[in-house]
């Protein structure tokens, strides 16, 4: 049970950790996922707005996937606002659940850069706020690039508002290779 207590910190942590370090001067010169004009994407509405993190779009945003053994993260970010997802359990193309019992391990987030508001679906935050599961779907997954769609409601008992609704999300994002160097 400690352990999914525990998730939205070590989300955080991977999030931070990564935004910081993914990310340098030479990024967009490489043949490496990073370059300009790619078609790397994370998209969904938030509340009903539209919300786009895309290589394409801004030079700010950021797209990308991490694996390490069983651990999935995939994440988008933009200069405001960025979407966060983490599997304990991957084992390629599926249907992921976080949240409603200790087989859900995992964790959805959406994190306002600029407020420092964080809102989260996860199994401690269901005995908070009593939300449905979260739903990841990949769709492929070919060792380079992962695809797929996602769903989920985040809580945040201190927030305004207190649940945020993530639906119709879509990634396509690159495995990054040389993370944590």
């Amino acid at each position: 049970m400690k352990k999914f207590k525990n998730l939205n910190l070590i989300l955080l942590s991977f999030l931070l950790a990564f935004s910081m370090s993914a990310c340098s001067s030479d990024d967009d010169a490489g043949g490496d996922g990073w370059s300009s004009g790619s078609s790397y994407y994370m998209k969904a509405k938030i509340d009903g707005t539209d919300w786009v993190a895309s290589e394409e779009s801004v030079d700010y945003d950021d797209v990308y996937a991490v694996l390490e053994g069983e651990y999935l993260l995939i994440a988008g970010e933009t200069e405001d606002k960025s979407i966060t997802i983490a599997i304990g359990n991957y084992s390629g193309p599926g249907t992921y659940y976080v949240g409603q019992n200790e087989d859900d391990f995992g964790a959805m987030a959406y994190y306002e850069i600029n407020t420092d508001h964080f809102w989260s679906n996860n199994f401690s935050t269901q005995e908070l706020g009593d939300l449905e599961r979260g739903k990841l779907v990949v769709t492929s997954d070919n060792g380079d690039v992962i695809q797929g769609s996602f769903n989920f409601n985040a809580y945040n008992p201190n927030g305004s508002p207190s649940v945020i609704n993530i639906t119709n999300g879509e990634f396509r994002s690159f495995f990054v290779s040389n993370w944590g160097e």
